[in-house]
């Protein structure tokens, strides 16, 4: 994101479940939320206890529908791209039906957790990388933080675990946190957190003691956290640090323990030794987005993590490759008059690389014609067009509508003069 400028539109986050879809748009540095329905090849899925979770049961023809209808959301959505008011709301509702967005306030979850830190406004923050829908990272008064910010209800919710999660280590003494510098404030409400550089690597196989050290000391002080996995631990300093802080709680029961042990020796199994993490740190991640388009630009169609350059394409941008390239009904034209041309006995089909090439020595036959007139022929009737000879060596006929001109040698009214065989 460093590199696109603001007034570019770019699609930040793509979210789909049994019973909605959300659209993070970006744009002036402001995001707006585009909610849908759910695609129907979830929404058949549907129960009312699912949370709206994407069922087990779904085909990977389902999984190939549903993709093909954010794809042409997202279409509607880029179309409707100068109608948004980027500062008066940020949540707007998708109508597929007519293809309109209807922006208008929604009461988002209000973080009651409270604060203990600097408040910090989310203009003041100058965005730079996006990781995912929550954790960016940016630049705050000349340093370099990670911002965890969130757009839902569901992330909101996360946001204010995590804050009392690592209010918790704090309160215990633990340092498997990174410091958190700020809250993030829109609109005088708390929507994320700002902390700092989250620096170092992704933890690896050889670092089992540290792991099951850190286990130990969290289960002591009456803790557990859920992402003892290879993409929740990072190792900074020669220091475990727990990258998601809402899998913190005060849950210290032994079924919890029990499970975060399970996962601390799946992580450390024999089969996963010498194996490298494949999940990059966020200094190494990669920045996610996708450039939209409200009128289509040869020169980056289209810059994108999620989708491929032939399944974003605008409508206005389609329809000028079928005009250019793939319309059929020109081929067939086209197709028409060469036929005709080859069944023209005694022609010639002059194309225009052969009347320049040959537009030379046939001008000069024609005036050596000319030449051999009678006296009682006039200037008019010899050059009009182009002399009586050439007038009658060029036939013309008719293509539905368009007219195609076919160079003959063997036809002339006037006798006189002896054609001289220089074809077209």
């Amino acid at each position: 994101m460093a590199t696109l400028p603001p007034h570019v539109p770019a699609l930040l986050e793509t979210l789909s479940g049994s019973n909605f879809t959300f659209y993070g748009i970006r744009m002036y540095g402001r995001i707006v939320i585009v909610q849908a329905d759910a695609v129907p090849s979830y929404a058949q899925y549907h129960h009312p206890d699912d949370g709206g979770s994407v069922s087990y049961d779904v085909t990977l023809q389902d999984a190939m529908d549903a993709r093909k209808q954010r794809i042409q959301d997202i279409e509607m959505i880029q179309m409707q791209l100068k109608a948004i008011k980027w500062q008066a709301c940020s949540w707007a509702y998708l109508n597929r039906k007519n293809g309109r967005l209807i922006q208008r306030e929604r009461r988002m979850y209000r973080i009651a957790y409270p604060t203990w830190t600097t408040l910090i406004e989310e203009s003041e923050i100058t965005l730079t990388k996006f990781i995912d829908g929550v954790h960016r990272q940016g630049c705050w008064r000349g340093v370099q933080v990670d911002v965890f910010i969130g757009w839902t209800d569901d992330y909101l919710r996360c946001i204010e675990r995590a804050m009392r999660g690592y209010r918790q280590l704090q309160r215990k003494g633990l340092d498997f946190a990174y410091e958190i510098l700020g809250h993030v404030v829109r609109d005088g409400h708390v929507v994320g957190y700002v902390t700092e550089a989250m620096t170092g690597r992704m933890v690896e196989s050889y670092d089992q003691k540290l792991v099951y050290s850190a286990v130990a000391r969290l289960h002591s002080a009456g803790l557990t956290y859920t992402c003892f996995c290879d993409m929740g631990l990072m190792v900074c300093g020669g220091k475990l640090k727990f990258s998601n802080l809402s899998g913190l709680s005060e849950d210290g029961d032994e079924a919890s323990k029990t499970r975060n042990w399970q996962s601390a020796e799946e992580l450390f199994a024999l089969d996963r030794r010498g194996v490298p993490n494949m999940f990059p740190s966020p200094s190494d991640a990669v920045d996610q987005f996708t450039v939209l388009s409200i009128v289509p630009e040869l020169s980056r169609l289209y810059d994108s993590n999620f989708f491929s350059c032939t399944e974003i394409l605008s409508i206005a941008f389609r329809q000028w490759q079928q005009k250019g390239h793939r319309d059929g009904v020109r081929r067939e034209k086209r197709a028409r008059r060469a036929a005709a041309r080859e069944d023209w006995d005694g022609t010639t089909v002059c194309s225009s690389r052969a009347i320049s090439k040959a537009g030379f020595s046939r001008a000069h036959s024609i005036v050596s014609d000319a030449s051999y007139a009678t006296s009682n022929s006039s200037t008019v009737e010899r050059f009009r067009p182009y002399g009586t000879v050439m007038r009658n060596r060029i036939l013309t006929f008719d293509d539905d509508g368009e007219t195609s001109t076919v160079f003959s040698e063997g036809m002339r009214t006037d006798n006189r003069f002896p054609a001289r065989g220089v074809s077209l």
